[in-house]
C-alpha cells in the first residue's frame, strides 16, 4: 500500500478523534457562544419589562463573550432608537451588517432610521431589501408602506399594506394607514371600512375616528360624522383637531335643523 492511501485511509479515523477531543474539552468557541445567547435573551426580556438600563448591560455582556454576536448589536440599535438617539442606532445597525449583510432585521430596522430622518428614497431601498431576504418581516413591510404613502406612492404603499394584512389581519395602524390611503383618493367608502376595522380592534385609536369623522362628512351623512367626531373628544376632551371637527359637523346639522345625539 502506498503512503497517500495510508494517509488516506486514516484520514476518517482522524477527523472523529478531533471531533471527540473537541467534545471532551466542552467546545470552548459553543460555550461562548451559549453564553453569548443566554445573555442577549435575557436582555430582551428586561427590554420587554422596560428595565431599559439592565437589557443594555445584557446586551453588552452578551457582545463581550462574542463581539461579533450580530443579534446583541441589533438590540442594543433597537434600544437605541427607543431612546431617541438615532445615529448611535445607525452605527450599531451598520455594524451588524458589516457582519452579516442579509441580516434581515438589521436592514429593516436600518430603514427604519431612515425613515426617521425622513430620507425615504434609503428607507425604501432597505426595507425592500430586508424584505428579499424575509418576506415576513412584518415591521420592515409596515415601514415600507409608511415611506411609500409619504412619498405618496399609494399604490405601492396600498400593496404592502395588503400584504401585511394577509400575515396579520389585526394589524391596527395597517388598516388605519389604508383608510388614510383611500380618504387621500376620495374614496371615502373604503377609507370608513378601513377606519371602522381600525376602530373595532383599538377603541381608542383616536385618529381611526378622524377618518371616519371626515369620510361620513363627505358622504353626507352628517349625524353619523357628528358621532365619530365626539369619540376624538371622548378619548381626549383637550384634541384640538377633534373639538373643530365637532363644531363644523355641528354648524352643518344646524343648517339642515338636525341636531348630534
Amino acid at each position: 500500500m502506498l503512503w497517500t492511501d495510508r494517509i488516506r485511509c486514516w484520514l476518517p479515523f482522524f477527523g472523529v478523534w478531533m471531533l471527540s477531543v473537541a467534545l471532551l474539552q466542552g467546545c470552548p468557541n459553543a460555550k461562548i457562544h451559549e453564553r453569548a445567547k443566554f445573555l442577549h435573551d435575557r436582555g430582551l426580556l428586561l427590554l420587554q419589562q422596560d428595565k431599559l438600563e439592565l437589557a443594555e448591560e445584557s446586551f453588552k455582556a452578551a457582545l463581550e463573550y462574542d463581539a461579533r454576536f450580530k443579534q446583541a448589536l441589533n438590540s442594543l440599535g433597537l434600544l437605541a432608537v427607543r431612546k431617541g438617539k438615532l445615529k448611535k442606532a445607525e452605527t450599531l445597525f451598520k455594524q451588524a451588517l458589516a457582519i452579516d449583510s442579509n441580516f434581515a432585521n438589521a436592514r429593516g430596522n436600518l430603514g427604519y432610521v431612515y425613515f426617521q430622518y425622513k430620507d425615504y428614497p434609503k428607507s425604501i431601498q432597505l426595507n425592500l431589501s430586508a424584505l428579499q431576504i424575509e418576506p415576513a418581516l412584518h415591521d420592515a413591510r409596515y415601514n415600507l408602506s409608511l415611506a411609500y404613502f409619504y412619498t405618496r406612492d399609494f399604490k405601492n404603499a396600498r400593496k404592502h399594506l395588503v400584504r401585511l394584512l394577509l400575515y396579520d389581519p389585526n394589524h391596527v395602524n395597517a388598516h388605519f394607514v389604508l383608510s388614510s390611503i383611500e380618504f387621500e383618493r376620495k374614496n371615502y367608502k373604503q377609507a370608513a371600512q378601513h377606519a371602522i376595522r381600525a376602530a373595532q380592534i383599538d377603541r381608542n385609536h383616536k385618529r381611526a375616528y378622524e377618518v371616519l369623522c371626515k369620510s361620513f362628512y363627505h358622504l353626507g351623512q352628517y349625524k353619523i360624522s357628528c358621532q365619530q367626531c365626539k369619540q376624538i373628544v371622548r378619548i381626549d376632551p383637550e384634541d384640538p383637531i377633534g373639538k373643530t371637527l365637532v363644531d363644523v359637523v355641528h354648524k352643518k346639522l344646524q343648517e339642515t335643523g338636525e341636531s348630534c345625539q
